[in-house]
């Protein structure tokens, strides 16, 4: 059996034709069909058939049902390539791609790609979008906020002083916790987001009384 990772991605004739001919091989329900699809999208992209690429691209979110691997990639990937041309078609598209994001991470970034389509059509809406991403310990976190700086330098110094108020509460709670938390440490132990899982653990901990009992935290 044709495994997906070892196919040639490069889009160059062989691998092209190696991808298609594990496409038509592969039964309807296989498991790695979606793989093969997109891997053929990336391919062609890859080898400069941006257009050919398109129309694999949207066999992916006409062809698959919401929660396979690859829509949420598939989607951002023709928002960009609709951006300039097609903003209203790129807005759709973003909003997929954020909504069936399976990482923090491609939440954020499809996001922040449509707080910057916005910003000429719906600047409130872009704003409250880099607000809503500002506390983010992220790279997108960063590009936010210095969007946010350039729209609304009074709602940027806002979030800011809330950024503050939430690194004091930090501070507080982790001089009572027994041990320094490493949020690598803490995917390790299969938190699939760690920073949320801290944030979350912080956020509880200010609710709770100044006399509480040192955070354990539970490993597997």
């Amino acid at each position: 059996m044709v495994q997906p990772e070892l196919l040639d991605r490069h889009g160059d004739a062989s691998g092209l034709e190696r991808l298609d001919d594990a496409a038509t091989r592969f039964a309807p329900s296989h498991r790695y069909l979606d793989d093969i699809v997109f891997l053929r999208a990336e391919a062609l992209e890859g080898n400069g058939r941006a257009e050919d690429a398109k129309v694999v691209y949207s066999e992916i979110l006409e062809r698959f049902p919401t929660g396979v691997d690859h829509r949420s990639e598939s989607a951002f990937r023709l928002a960009m390539m609709a951006f300039e041309p097609s903003p209203s078609r790129a807005r759709e598209l973003l909003q997929v791609s954020a909504d069936e994001a399976k990482t923090p991470r491609d939440r954020q970034r499809a996001t922040y790609w449509l707080a910057r389509l916005l910003e000429a059509s719906a600047p409130d809406e872009a704003i409250e979008r880099y607000e809503g991403l500002f506390l983010g310990m992220s790279f997108y976190g960063l590009l936010s906020r210095e969007r946010l700086d350039r729209l609304a330098p009074e709602r940027a110094e806002a979030a800011r002083n809330s950024l503050r108020a939430a690194a004091q509460v930090a501070q507080d709670v982790l001089r009572k916790m027994p041990v320094a938390l490493d949020l690598d440490a803490l995917a390790g132990v299969g938190l699939e987001d760690p920073e949320a899982w801290m944030a979350a653990a912080l956020e509880e901990a200010a609710c709770e009384s100044e006399d509480r009992e040192p955070v354990e935290i539970a490993r597997s």
